[in-house]
């Protein structure tokens, strides 16, 4: 029986063979990842997800500095 190279679609990434018959009844649950046909299934392939690396934090944008304890006034409003 021969045997083809493939990994499930949105599962883990490991590569394993599985018989054409197989392939070809559940076309959809699986992508063909080598297409050389081999007679007898050869070892799964475990691949461990990665984690993804933390981005390091930005710093927050600063305005213009101003005194501490001093606030912004406009005059508007002012007199009425």
């Amino acid at each position: 029986m021969p045997f083809q190279r493939v990994r499930q679609v949105g599962g883990p990434a490991h590569q394993f063979d599985i018989s054409i018959g197989e392939l070809e009844a559940h076309p959809d649950l699986y992508e063909v990842l080598d297409d050389v046909v081999v007679d007898s299934p050869r070892d799964v392939v475990y691949i461990e997800p990665t984690v993804p690396q933390k981005q390091p934090r930005k710093k927050p944008a600063t305005g213009p500095k101003t005194s501490v304890g001093k606030t912004e006034t406009t005059s508007e409003g002012e007199g009425q």
